[in-house]
């Protein structure tokens, strides 16, 4: 140490929060393994996650990938996610004497849903990240074998949990209350708030309790140019708590999912133009009809819209032509009364084009700027009609750049009626979100909705039921003697009061039901979410006798129910 000898060590420990919920977990991390910078090897070596499970603070029952001795030395993971980089698959270890598996190219994630649980049952997990290790490039060989955090669950004798490391977690699914309202965000995120972007993104309530009543958002996209091209690559994203004026996830790379965030994560669907390929889109595509308002509707088929009159049925193709480039861009033909037609003839005479003043006009919707508008003469007649096409052409630096080419069907039996001054036929594709893009979404908390309440009272219920001899959610212990004794009531309205009778009708006990939130459930807690323990003692801390009991529910404002449960050697 004195000498300052060096180490290979894991990348930083990452923080697991872990939210309980009806028959699931939820469990969430941070972004800060990624940063991790390892001194022995001079670069920022962080591979990826892994998550282990367990029923005991040991999580003993996950630890079963051998060495080559037989003897258990590894975790089996419930789930693995690691960098696409290329470093994936089985590498030797320990001299030799295991395998480390790592991963296969998933991608990385900071968000799981375990729903492999069961209600009132303890469970343990632990979130490690790992690094890439080294291997000679010459010889192939492992130099230094992939290393990844430690964790830790401390608990006392009798089995009660008294410290846990950061990414380490203990957690009890439980009922939910009964007549809860879930929480949530009720904007229509289909679209963005502000900007081009045609993706839309999701917000998933994980925990109720942790959201923010009055909590206002936004979500805002960072893109960089893909030169030559006209297009771009959304690169990173950010999201800012309005409401209290301060970021909560800083300037990121974009990912599918984002962290936990105040009780929820957003899911981002963004569009991708990894293939270069431009993708129309068909919900914001040809004649406009209702421009501006709320009921907007387009088709390619006019007679479909009620407030356009023509009949030139439209579609829509790119051009490929070697002077084709792809755009991002909208594009909308405006007819206009003849006299402001601004449409100019190739230079170069020829047949193909028409050589007249057409009403149309070309507009970059993006760019808000005219375009050139080329029209193949289709019949030869030197006049517009439905049977030319139509090009749209923008000038760039490296030249003239065609887009998307424009025709026109007449129904069978029919006489032409053209569009008329005013009318428009938009032609949009599909984006990727792009600088200034942003969603704004609003939270609201769950509450408890009386009538529904009283609606399920019948299903409140004690598990086990009946309780024989012992029950999976009591807690293991270090020293001699059972242990605590435990039942659970379930489906509970908060807040209620549980009064426990023995056949004679004499009060054994009176339970209090607050509710709490599930994501402060702890091992030996009382009432969270829709659930209560009982430890089978009276109120004088005795031990109860075995036989048959009744339980007496009442929730103010609910209702009251009433039901038995017996207790067996």
């Amino acid at each position: 140490f004195n000498a300052d000898y060096t180490f290979a060590q894991p990348p930083f420990t990452p923080t697991l929060t872990a939210i309980p919920g009806d028959g699931r977990v939820v469990l969430s991390w941070d972004t800060l393994a990624l940063a991790s910078f390892d001194r022995f090897s001079q670069e920022f070596d962080f591979e990826g996650f892994r998550l282990y499970k367990g029923t005991d603070p040991l999580l003993s029952d996950s630890r079963t990938i051998t060495n080559v001795d037989g003897t258990p030395t590894f975790f089996k993971p419930i789930g693995q996610w690691d960098l696409a980089n290329g470093i994936s698959g089985p590498r030797t270890v320990l001299g030799g004497e295991g395998v480390y598996n790592m991963g296969n190219d998933t991608g990385l994630s900071f968000y799981f849903v375990d729903e492999d649980v069961r209600n009132g049952v303890p469970v343990y997990y632990a979130l490690v990240a790992y690094d890439r290790g080294i291997i000679n490039e010459q010889t192939g060989k492992v130099e230094i074998d992939p290393q990844e955090n430690v964790f830790n669950v401390s608990v006392d004798q009798l089995g009660k949990v008294v410290g846990l490391s950061q990414n380490a977690a203990v957690v009890i699914p439980r009922s939910r209350s009964a007549g809860l309202v879930d929480g949530g965000s009720n904007e229509d995120l289909s679209t963005v708030t502000q900007g081009i972007g045609s993706g839309s993104i999701d917000v998933q309530i994980i925990g109720d309790d942790l959201l923010d009543p009055d909590g206002v958002y936004q979500m805002r996209f960072f893109s960089e140019p893909v030169v030559p091209t006209d297009l771009y690559n959304t690169t990173d994203y950010e999201i800012f708590k309005v409401s209290e004026n301060r970021m909560v996830v800083g300037r990121s790379p974009l990912v599918d999912v984002s962290p936990l965030i105040d009780g929820f994560v957003v899911e981002i669907n963004n569009v991708d133009f990894e293939s270069r390929q431009i993708v129309y889109n068909p919900d914001n595509f040809g004649y406009v009809d209702n421009a501006g308002t709320a009921n907007e509707t387009l088709n390619l088929d006019p007679t479909q819209l009620d407030g356009v009159q023509t009949n030139w049925v439209a579609s829509v193709e790119l051009d490929r032509s070697p002077s084709f480039a792809v755009s991002p861009d909208d594009y909308e033909l405006r007819w206009v009364d003849p006299a402001d037609s601004t449409y100019t003839p190739p230079r170069t005479p020829s047949p193909l084009f028409v050589r007249e003043p057409i009403p149309i006009f070309g507009v970059n919707v993006q760019k808000n700027a005219v375009t050139e508008l080329w029209v193949e003469d289709g019949n030869a007649d030197r006049q517009f009609g439905p049977e030319d096409v139509l090009i749209f052409s923008e000038r760039g630096v490296t030249g003239r750049k065609f887009r998307h080419r424009v025709s026109f069907t007449i129904p069978d039996g029919q006489q032409s009626i053209p569009p008329s001054p005013g009318d428009v036929l938009r032609v949009s594709v599909l984006r990727e979100f792009a600088t200034g893009d942003m969603f704004q979404f609003t939270t609201k908390s769950s509450s408890v909705d009386a009538d529904s309440a009283r609606n399920v009272l019948d299903d409140v219920a004690v598990v086990p039921n009946p309780y024989v001899g012992a029950s999976e959610m009591e807690t293991r212990t270090q020293v001699d003697g059972r242990g605590e004794r435990r039942i659970q009531f379930i489906n509970l309205p908060t807040p209620s009061t549980i009064r426990i009778f023995n056949l004679r009708g004499e009060l054994v006990n009176t339970l209090r039901h607050e509710g709490g939130t599930n994501n402060t459930c702890t091992q030996d807690a009382g009432g969270c979410g829709g659930s209560i323990y009982w430890n089978l003692q009276t109120v004088d801390k005795q031990d109860v006798a075995f036989g048959v009991y009744v339980y007496h529910v009442e929730a103010p404002g609910v209702g009251e129910h009433v039901g038995k449960f017996a207790l067996v050697k």
